[in-house]
Formats: C-alpha cells, structure tokens, sequence
C-alpha cells in the first residue's frame, strides 16, 4: 500500500484542495528519494516517516494559507493522534524554520521551529526545491540579511553534503 493511499483519508476529512494534495504528493516524492540517496552514503535516516511527514507537511493549509500554517498542522495532526516526530516534521518545515523570537514576532507560541533532526530538515528541504520560485519568493519576502535567508543557505549546504559525503 502506498503512503498516499494509506493517509488519503487525512486529506479528505481536512477537505484539502487538490493543488495542496499534489504538492504534497511531489514534496514526498522528493523527500523520499533525497532520504533513500542520504541513506545510501551510510546516513540513519527513517525513510518512512521522511515520506508520511512530507506528504501530511501541508496539512496546516486546510485552514490557513498564512505562516501559521505548520504550527496549526501540528496542532490537527496531533488531535488526530499522529506521532510526536510526524508533527514536529510538520511545525518546522515552514520557510527555514524559526527561532522562537521569529515565531514571537509573528504571533506564533514562542518556541523553536527550527529543524533539528535529519528527517525535519529533508522534508523542510524538498519543500522548497519542490517549487522553483520559492526560496526567492522566501528571501524576498524575508530579506536577503534575515536569519531565515541565512538559514536556507545553511540548511542547503548541509543537505548537498549529507547525500554527497561518505560516512
């Protein structure tokens, strides 16, 4: 059974708009065979929930297109009884994460959203290579200087090490 089939039944109780569902499907694509090439060069990474979390990354979107979107995915994938590690994937997949002064000043809890393992930071990455637009559309929204900006750079550097560098 594929993960799609397996967690259809999210999408239609959350009544998610096809264009979310498609992205979701394409970002799972992405996630899954970025995790299995990390795996290969002798990285522990957990495959599947890199799949499940980036399929249900979007969740969040059922009732928000906004930044809090990933916090208030969080929030229904945990009334719905998800695994801690699935909604932590889904908190801090937005932009580049957040330090919890981002969050502060954004109206969100003020706590750290910042991807920390290597599932959360894969998911976070096939997000935004999944759109060709996207980092601009971050960086220019953010600013060039921001720590978000500084972030994603971090963020793709270390993902382009970890599936090219042998253990």
């Amino acid at each position: 059974m594929s993960i799609f089939t397996r967690y259809k039944w999210v999408f239609s109780e959350l009544q998610l708009p096809k264009n979310i569902v498609a992205h979701s499907k394409k970002v799972a694509r992405i996630a899954k065979n970025l995790a299995k090439a990390i795996a290969k060069k002798g990285r522990k990474v957990d495959i599947e929930l890199v799949e499940t979390g980036a399929l249900l990354h979007d969740v969040g979107r059922a009732r928000t297109h906004g930044l809090s979107h990933g916090v208030i995915g969080g929030k229904i994938l945990r009334e719905m009884g998800f695994d801690d590690k699935v909604v932590r994937i889904v908190e801090r997949h937005v932009v580049s994460g957040l330090t919890a002064n981002e969050a502060k000043r954004r109206g969100l809890p003020a706590r750290s959203y910042l991807p920390k393992t290597i599932e959360e930071k894969i998911v976070c990455y096939a997000d935004k290579v999944s759109d060709e637009g996207k980092i601009k559309r971050i960086i220019e929204k953010c600013g060039d200087r921001s720590g978000i900006a500084k972030r994603l750079k971090l963020l793709f550097e270390e993902i382009d090490r970890l599936r090219t560098e042998e253990t």
